[in-house]
């Protein structure tokens, strides 16, 4: 799946359904593909059915690691955008952006204090 279609799959179209709201739809398709690109360049994952995918995994793995690897790519990306210069409100947005994907689909990132 090329980073342009992922509007067509099915763990979006599954998310985008439970939010409803319009506006929220629209708000979060503009945040959500910096984190794909993101994804895409930083994690062998190419889809967003592949990100949901890897996180059930994960979450059933003994290693620690392996467990956290979604938050901890999460951290990454927040620290990413932290470089860029936005401002806290910016970067708060885009990650609400990424919260909210993980745990409409099921599979919510849980972050210790302080990440």
């Amino acid at each position: 799946m090329s980073i342009n279609d992922w509007k067509n799959d099915k763990c979006v179209k599954n998310w985008f359904e439970l939010l409803g709201n319009q506006r929220t739809i629209e708000n979060y398709s503009h945040d959500f593909p910096n984190f794909l690109a993101y994804v895409y360049e930083n994690t062998p994952y190419k889809s967003p059915t592949e990100i949901i995918q890897s996180r059930i995994e994960n979450l059933t793995s003994q290693d620690m690691v392996k467990r956290r690897f979604w938050e901890q790519t999460v951290v990454k990306y927040k620290n990413s955008l932290e470089q860029k210069n936005l401002r806290m409100a910016t970067v708060h947005g885009k990650l609400r952006t990424v919260m909210s994907f993980f745990s409409k689909n099921g599979v919510k990132l849980l972050f210790s204090r302080g990440e």
